[in-house]
């Protein structure tokens, strides 16, 4: 926006308004950035500046000056430039002139190669120089352009002009923007909105909103609930009703972020790379579409660490493009435009900042965290049986079994296949109490709807829980099949039942009580006690709408919109945006006030908020919910895993950055289908994926009805014993880590910090860490390099400039940091493992498990890792493992530990309610010297002794103790020689 105020000295300046100031509770000034723009006069005296924002949303900018700008210097004749300017440079930020008379061209025209954006907006769009000008865009066919537009906007000419007066309220502000003329022309088939509003309000010190909306016609807008940086100076800001497209500059080339997509970079390729987001039932592919998710969110990490976030807060179908200025392209076609800035002192923080205003991610309960076998293709109870059988007979730990839709009576919910599954009851609960495995149900939102014995259904018909056709389109378009109940205009499909398919509205709270009713029917009538469930298909999947069987939707606006999207174009077979879905003119809500185009991309969302209550309330335990489609704020309902792979080495290598992207999105119990999903896996890829996958925060092996068995436990009947001892051994250390890893979640749940994360989050001034993908961390003291290729011996891998120490199993310290190699001992030992200086991390005392209940019955050590200066931190988490509200209800302990330089150790019971405290056992010191050591626990004696063990030299203090019964504060010191 371009402001034109006369100051108080002479001279002519520009400035980039890039944050407000509150100074009193309803008045603000606006603070302004100087921009590369020829000083001819003493500076503008600088006023209070919003610091924290300049320095995230601004990037790198020359020096601060500041003016202030009364509501009242606001007024007609202001002109937002190009496209209304937000972005993480700015906080839609203006662009204010001293001295100048109201220019509408302040920015360079878009006619940099690095910054074009596409004029390419709609499906009648004859490609051509005479086209693309007579919508006052640019033309340049230049054969050398490979990537860049041919046929651009040209921003001086597209956007709105401020219009009216500035109205402040005690949060922020509104004005009201109009159209230009000149941007008139640009759509066809489409008519722009003549006046929108923006609003600005200010939620925290850190985190701001601004929205773009239509204020005549109420629009969709996600129904975010417990809600409480942008530079589009680049190009011309389009609102019309079917398409609304907005660009910005970014202040850096590090983003990261955006999905549910194949990325096979952690760190973006901005080279003009569109991506769509829109809900697909598409599993992990190598080309740009969009898997089953969407998460408009992206972090920005700037050259000095600090990093910012941005969500964009739409739920329609949309795309994002990258462009090499650096600059970001958003197109949407509904809803409004909904921003939240985030800005942290580094990446870390702006991802705790993003869940506190979206919600955090649920704990999961602690047996959830061993190990999980399943297939699709089970065909009857015994092979269910014998496969978990041989994985207990081998010694595979394991806790978690999944039975996929071969246990259902014809594919149907809230039923099982009594003959070939018979005594499935039984097998379910000997599994239970006999070898702590707990098991989780299949159940996907399809609904036979032409077998009058199926009272699921009818109940659900009563009770009005189906999605349905709109009024507007007739009996005769919506091509019912002949035995359905069409007097509700309920919409049908095909899924996986041998018959037409309905499909529950999660908007409505009827369908909440029905969805709860057959789940608890399931539960106690047919007496298959499950302990969490497994949502599948919930884009949602329909095999019926693909544009070549009977079934289709009629010809409308929503299902054929005239904007370009590539949430259609980018799929080989699909032509319209319900291909592979369900129509986007059906309706859901209450009283059908949502289109399906609308909402479409939260049905998993809505599904995993109905089922997670579901859960809690028919076991009375925590439990959890694993969905298969997500949006923003899943992570506080449901688990996710990266959906349908192939069994290929590239996969599993980019599983890496689905699981470190998913932890962005506020998403940490989240893991990809061990050895693949689709196809034969080999022995070595099996080998290596169980290794690794031994380390994704949910950890699960499975596969398709397709390929043969790949569990552990039958590659000693394949012939390849290796591969059981190596899944053994990775297991066996997971396990050992479990107290660490369920502490971790506690602090995502209530910090909202990342469980998996990059490199890059807990060094972000190290430009080393900017695009490693190929190894992770646990928090931020368990750091993982795994072999990730073919006949690979040795890892190329990177340690930070600090104190390391790898398990080899003995933990050493490490010499060397940097670039480095390592080297395979064994193919069956655990991948490399390294632990960070400066931690003090809880692991279980046994090394040898059997499922998590080995875990909780073992005492634990304090594994003691000095930095540097001799200290370090850690902490403990502990309930009982699977109650349903436990921090909230205070049934919980939690310990800090902290190592002081003078060889002495604290911990403390922060919190020490629950009655079943783990016992520690040990501390172990590990990088220490010396030959004796004498300790103390509260002044009094305890055992200690110093051993070495190939290399390592290690203080282990006995100390047996009780952390219920012994107090609120433990001091252990030591001295060695």
């Amino acid at each position: 926006m371009i402001l034109n105020v006369t100051p108080k000295i002479g001279g002519r300046f520009r400035y980039r308004v890039t944050a407000l100031q509150i100074t009193q509770p309803s008045n603000y000034t606006i603070a302004a950035a100087i921009r590369a723009a020829p000083v001819t006069a003493a500076p503008v005296t600088p006023t209070l500046v919003y610091n924290r924002f300049l320095r995230a949303l601004c990037g790198t900018v020359a020096p601060i000056r500041a003016a202030s700008v009364s509501a009242a210097a606001v007024s007609d004749g202001l002109v937002i430039a190009p496209f209304i300017t937000i972005a993480p440079i700015s906080i839609a930020p203006f662009s204010l002139v001293l001295d100048l008379p109201i220019v509408s061209n302040l920015y360079t025209k878009s006619n940099d190669l690095n910054k074009r954006l596409d004029c390419y907006l709609e499906n009648d769009f004859e490609f051509s120089k005479t086209e693309c000008e007579k919508r006052g865009c640019n033309w340049d066919n230049d054969p050398e352009l490979i990537d860049s537009p041919q046929c651009y906007i040209n921003t001086d000419k597209i956007g709105y002009n401020l219009f009216g007066k500035k109205v402040e309220s005690e949060k922020g502000f509104e004005i009201d923007l109009q159209l230009k003329d000149t941007a008139k022309s640009l759509l066809k088939s489409m008519q722009q909105i003549d006046k929108l509003r923006l609003k600005v309000d200010y939620l925290t010190e850190n985190i701001l909103r601004f929205k773009i909306f239509d204020p005549k016609v109420k629009r969709y807008e996600f129904p975010l609930q417990n809600t409480f940086p942008f530079d589009t100076s680049i190009g011309g800001l389009i609102f019309s009703d079917q398409l609304l497209h907005i660009s910005t500059y970014l202040p850096t080339k590090h983003i990261y972020g955006f999905g549910e997509n194949t990325h096979h970079s952690l760190k973006h390729n901005i080279n003009y790379k569109t991506w769509n987001l829109f809900s697909r039932g598409e599993g992990p592919d190598d080309g740009v579409i969009n898997l089953y998710g969407v998460h408009p969110f992206y972090t920005g990490l700037e050259s000095d660490g600090k990093s910012h976030g941005i969500l964009f807060l739409n739920s329609n179908a949309m795309e994002y493009t990258l462009m090499p200025e650096p600059a970001l392209s958003l197109k949407t076609l509904g809803g409004v435009l909904d921003f939240f800035v985030f800005v942290g002192e580094n990446p870390e923080e702006v991802i705790q900042l993003y869940t506190s205003l979206i919600g955090r991610q649920f704990l999961p309960p602690f047996w959830s965290l061993g190990f999980q076998i399943t297939r699709y293709g089970f065909k009857n109870t015994e092979q269910v049986k014998n496969t978990l059988e041989r994985n207990i007979v081998a010694k595979v730990p394991l806790d978690v079994t999944y039975l996929d839709i071969d246990y259902m009576n014809r594919f149907q919910d809230f039923t099982y296949d009594k003959e070939n599954f018979k005594g499935l009851p039984q097998l379910i609960s000997w599994l239970k109490n006999d070898h702590n495995i707990h098991t989780t149900l299949m159940l996907s939102p399809a609904i036979l709807g032409n077998d009058s014995t199926y009272n699921a259904f009818s109940d659900g018909y009563d009770n009005d829980v189906y999605i349905k056709w709109p009024k507007y389109v007739n009996t005769s378009e919506q091509h019912n099949p002949p035995d359905v109940r069409t007097d509700k205009s309920v919409l049908y499909g095909k899924v996986w039942p041998d018959g037409p398919v309905a499909f529950p509205d999660f908007f409505k709270p009827a369908t909440h009580k029905w969805w709860t009713k057959w789940i608890q029917y399931t539960y106690k009538d047919l007496d298959l006690k499950f302990d969490s469930i497994w949502i599948d298909m919930n884009e949602p999947y329909d095999f019926a709408f693909d544009g070549t069987s009977r079934d289709y939707c009629p010809r409308n606006k929503l299902d054929n919109p005239p904007a370009r999207i590539q949430s259609i174009y980018a799929y080989e077979n699909y032509t319209k945006l319900s291909d592979g879905t369900i129509c986007m003119c059906s309706i859901q809500g209450e009283n059908g006030e949502y289109s399906h185009s609308d909402v479409h991309s939260l049905y998993g969302l809505t599904e995993s908020i109905a089922t997670q209550k579901t859960v809690r309330e028919i076991t009375g335990k925590r439990g959890y919910v694993l969905s298969r489609s997500t949006y923003v704020s899943s992570g506080r309902y449901t688990a996710h895993w990266l959906g349908d792979n192939i069994a290929e080495w590239s996969q599993m290598r980019d599983s890496i950055i689905g699981v470190l992207e998913f932890n962005l999105f506020g998403i940490s119990f989240v893991g990809a289908d061990i050895c693949g999903f689709f196809h034969e896996t080999t022995p070595e890829l099996c080998r290596r994926w169980l290794q690794m996958g031994a380390f994704y925060p949910f950890s699960r092996n499975h596969n398709e009805i397709h390929p043969s068995d790949q569990d552990p436990a039958v590659w000693v009947e394949k012939g390849h014993p290796e591969v059981t001892k190596a899944a053994i051994n990775a297991l066996n250390l997971r396990y050992t880590l479990l107290p660490y890893l369920y502490t971790l979640f506690y602090r995502s749940h209530t910090m909202g910090q990342t469980v998996a994360r990059p490199l890059v989050h807990e060094f972000p001034t190290d430009t080393n860490t900017y695009e490693i993908q190929e190894q992770f961390m646990w928090g931020r003291s368990v750091l993982i390099s795994p072999f990730l290729y073919e006949k690979q011996t040795e890892v190329s891998a990177y340690l930070p400039n600090d104190i390391w120490y790898e398990i080899l199993p003995q933990i050493v310290k490490v010499k060397q940091t940097g670039k480095i190699t390592i080297k395979e001992k064994s193919p069956t030992d655990p991948p490399p493992v390294h632990l960070r200086g400066g931690s003090i991390i809880p692991m279980s005392v046994s090394s040898v498990h059997i499922n998590t209940n080995t875990v909780r019955q073992s005492a634990i050590n304090l594994v003691v890792l000095p930095d540097v200066k001799s200290e370090g931190l850690g902490d403990l988490y502990w309930d009982d493992g699977e109650s349903i509200d436990t921090i909230e209800n205070g049934n919980y302990n939690y310990y800090s530990f902290e190592l002081l330089s003078n060889s002495s150790l604290v911990l403390k019971a922060k919190h020490n309610n629950y009655t079943n405290a783990p016992k520690v056992e040990e501390i172990r010191v590990y990088g220490t010297k010396g030959t004796e050591v004498l300790a103390t626990l509260d002044g009094q004696p305890v055992s200690a002794l110093i051993d070495r063990d190939d290399g390592s030299t290690r203080i282990r203090i006995q100390l047996n103790l009780n952390t219920k019964k012994s107090g609120d504060q433990w001091v252990v010191n030591w001295t060695h020689n």
